[in-house]
């Protein structure tokens, strides 16, 4: 930053800390994903955690993607999510987000959200957008009595699930 900002000629040299291992985290889907269902449809689970944790666990896109997700991107005609930075359907994004198709459960579920909504967000609590919503996933995982989990871990449950019912172009074109 000092030297972009001209505040010094040359950046000394320095080492760069050792890399940790890789996260290869998922929810087991015999043990885990069952409690996290169960959980996830406890009364105590606010509706905006509800929604995000369903986006997460269906579609595999990144809390990033579902948290910008707003209602004129939910195409409840043509069944599907916008995703996508762009209006051209071809154009390949930095972040290449990709359009989902809306399946019957989460056409439901955001149907429900959409009729209660108060603002553009899909996401909202209290009226106002949930930008954040670790605090409430954080006690979604302590409810189902789950450890060691990160929001993440949901995007490669996403892919996991999709590779071993679909195969590596399905999980593949999941992830964009």
């Amino acid at each position: 930053h000092a030297y972009f900002e001209e505040q010094i000629e040359k950046v000394p040299p320095f080492k760069m800390p050792r890399g940790g291992a890789p996260r290869e985290r998922f929810v087991d889907p015999e043990t885990e994903l069952p409690r996290l269902l169960e959980a996830v449809e406890d009364p105590r689970t606010p509706p905006h955690t509800r929604v995000c944790f369903y986006l997460s666990i269906i579609t595999g896109q990144r809390q990033g993607a579902i948290a910008d997700l707003t209602w004129p991107l939910v195409d409840f005609e043509n069944r599907v999510i916008r995703f996508r930075d762009t209006e051209e359907a071809n154009e390949r994004t930095h972040k290449r987000r990709t359009d989902m198709p809306l399946n019957d459960f989460l056409y439901m579920l955001l149907s429900e959200a959409r009729a209660v909504a108060t603002q553009e967000y899909v996401l909202e609590f209290r009226g106002r957008r949930a930008r954040n919503t670790t605090h409430s996933v954080k006690k979604l995982y302590k409810r189902a009595g789950i450890t060691n989990l990160h929001r993440h871990d949901l995007r490669r449950t996403a892919a996991t699930l999709a590779f071993r019912f679909g195969g590596i172009k399905v999980a593949a074109n999941l992830l964009g």
